[in-house]
């Protein structure tokens, strides 16, 4: 880095003692600070300019800004490949059954024909054909799921209402992925509120406790829900299921940990946290529990003991709401932080209106660091850039653990984008076009340019 007065001169940093070396400017001065990097590096980048008082160090103002290298005429685009995981809407009868494709949209190739610096190839397949084996390549040849994600640098899981439940072995291959350091766009309602195959329980509960030989005993029982809108409307009984029971953690979408495979003991802080029972600092390190999952549920004015209820429902959930109806649908979302992601290609705004929307089913672990690969950096793993407002959301702006719209897990990132009936109806109108200019944005956070 080299910093200049306005007469050219380069400045020297003088040294404060171990090591401590500073700059010295003065008071009404002109400065100019320069920092070379390599002549072919096209991301952008954000810069971080700080000044301190040499005197006082408590006196300190700071200045976060943009720069991006133009990429000179002649320079080959960087080609990304995309896979779109899309619903098969025959499949089952839905209520919602409107699908965006991005490799049909105009919409979606207009906007990305605007940008100099890469190639977007995507190719879409239906969950149907992934949940049965009948993948195909590019050049439409059989192939397998884990082969196919193995020519992607991005997958895009969406965009729907009561989204289609993928396989266990599929979202298996998709954490792999994950892992592997590629990108990761999920979106609206590809998880859910569901965490058990209602067809693999008793259909009775028991309040006590069950017999010796699996009936219940005296204390009586009470049926499972059930939901039969999910069940006989949407019928979509597992909606959401294998992704809440592996992707949880990995994406942020688990505040206490009932999805994490980190080991806590001679079990995984999964193991421990369905059991379903109340825990007390004696039984269970609370402080390891607290490292590895990211938060605790303590009792109230008890830091000893925790409930049993673990799986973190947003507050939407917790006080009775609906989501899809109602207060809880908007059409507005408000920003949270700044970043690339806002800024490039598209410079977002701090409010924008996007398709009709509610929000999801789990808060986020905005707590916990443990990254994709389950290593802890000292550094917490989720960003929240955008919520829901408006309606229901208004009673608590920028909710970012209840009420998020588009946040970011290191290479895995969330949107609130359902491209519903509503939407699609309306998706090549142009009406929409912050939303999807956020989508387009995104490869940014991902380390694309």
């Amino acid at each position: 880095m080299v910093v200049q007065d306005e007469d050219g001169n380069v400045l020297s940093q003088k040294d404060y003692g171990s090591g401590d070396m500073r700059y010295e400017l003065k008071l009404g001065k002109k400065y100019t600070v320069t920092r070379k990097i390599p002549s072919d590096y096209y991301k952008l980048i954000t810069w971080k300019l700080e000044l301190t008082s040499n005197r006082n160090t408590y006196i300190h103002t700071s200045e976060i800004g943009y720069a991006k290298q133009q990429k000179p005429d002649g320079v080959a685009k960087q080609t990304i490949n995309v896979l779109q995981l899309v619903p098969q809407d025959n499949s089952v009868n839905r209520s919602n059954p409107c699908t965006w494709t991005l490799a049909d949209s105009s919409n979606f190739k207009n906007l990305i024909a605007g940008v100099q610096d890469f190639n977007i190839n995507v190719i879409s397949r239906n969950v149907t054909d992934i949940n049965n084996g009948n993948v195909l390549d590019k050049n439409g040849q059989k192939t397998t799921f884990a082969n196919l994600l193995d020519d992607q640098q991005m997958l895009i899981i969406g965009f729907q209402d009561v989204y289609q439940d993928i396989s266990i072995d599929a979202v298996q291959e998709i954490l792999k992925f994950i892992r592997s350091g590629k990108s990761v766009i999920f979106a609206h309602d590809t998880t859910s509120y569901i965490n058990t195959d209602h067809k693999k329980i008793y259909d009775q509960i028991a309040r006590d406790g069950y017999n010796l030989n699996g009936t219940v005993n005296n204390g009586g029982s009470i049926g499972i829900y059930a939901d039969r809108w999910l069940w006989y409307t949407a019928k979509n009984e597992n909606w959401g299921l294998s992704l809440n029971t592996i992707l949880r953690s990995v994406v942020g979408m688990d505040r206490y940990g009932i999805t994490s495979d980190a080991t806590i003991g001679n079990q995984t802080v999964y193991e421990l946290l369905k059991k379903g029972k109340p825990l007390s600092d004696g039984s269970v390190d609370f402080k390891t529990l607290l490292t590895l999952a990211g938060d605790v549920a303590y009792k109230n004015g008890d830091k000893s003991k925790s409930y049993a209820q673990t799986q973190g429902y947003t507050n939407a959930m917790l006080d009775g709401k609906t989501l899809g109806s109602g207060d809880t649908l908007t059409t507005r979302a408000t920003k949270v932080n700044d970043g690339a992601i806002t800024q490039y290609p598209y410079v977002i705004g701090d409010s924008i209106t996007v398709a009709e929307t509610h929000g999801q089913y789990y808060q986020l672990g905005m707590e916990q660091d443990r990254d994709i690969n389950d290593q802890s950096d000292g550094m917490n793993d989720v960003v929240a850039w955008y919520c829901l407002t408006d309606n229901y959301y208004k009673n608590s702006p920028n909710d970012v653990r209840n009420n998020y719209y588009l946040y970011s897990k290191g290479n895995v990132i969330y949107t609130g984008a359902k491209t519903g009936s509503k939407l699609c109806k309306n998706t090549e109108s142009g009406s929409r076009d912050r939303e999807h200019q956020i989508l387009y944005d995104r490869p940014d956070i991902m380390g694309f340019w």
